[in-house]
């Protein structure tokens, strides 16, 4: 499966704006898609923040997310991690259907679900209906020997 893919250091301190590739998998002009991640890496709390924006080109009534990573150690693949399943009709809808519009939705991953060694290519998939779009962003993230 082809990636496309940004290599990004993430410092402390300093939201940074990813660029999305769309995944081989991704639908012809989808309904509703990721448009921006910014990442923040949080000492405090011991984890990195995730804000997704998210545009809906229709109501939805259906929609949930997906969040995945690929991890890798010198190009070696290691292993899978499945981060976090949101209904998104949950977390940013209203009344039971997402509105047509733009809407965000922070996701919150612990330290220590994050090797301090790894690379990652980070999954997004959103999908409604029979339909499905996929975001891929490769983050190269490494936290910080004392944040475990």
């Amino acid at each position: 499966m082809l990636f496309f893919a940004l290599f990004v250091v993430l410092s402390v301190g300093q939201p940074r704006d990813l660029t999305l590739k769309e995944c081989p998998y991704t639908s012809k002009s989808p309904d509703i898609n990721v448009n921006n991640i910014f990442v923040y890496d949080d000492k405090d709390k011991k984890s990195v923040s995730f804000t997704l924006v998210i545009t809906s080109n229709k109501e939805l009534t259906k929609a949930g997310l997906s969040f995945s990573a690929d991890s890798f150690i010198m190009q070696q693949y290691t292993g899978h991690i499945d981060i976090q399943t949101v209904d998104l009709i949950f977390a940013i809808g209203k009344e039971g259907k997402i509105e047509k519009g733009v809407h965000t939705l922070k996701i919150e991953v612990p330290y220590s679900q994050l090797s301090t060694v790894a690379s990652y290519v980070l999954t997004f998939d959103i999908s409604y209906g029979d339909e499905q779009l996929r975001s891929c962003v490769n983050v190269d993230y490494r936290a910080s020997p004392s944040s475990n």
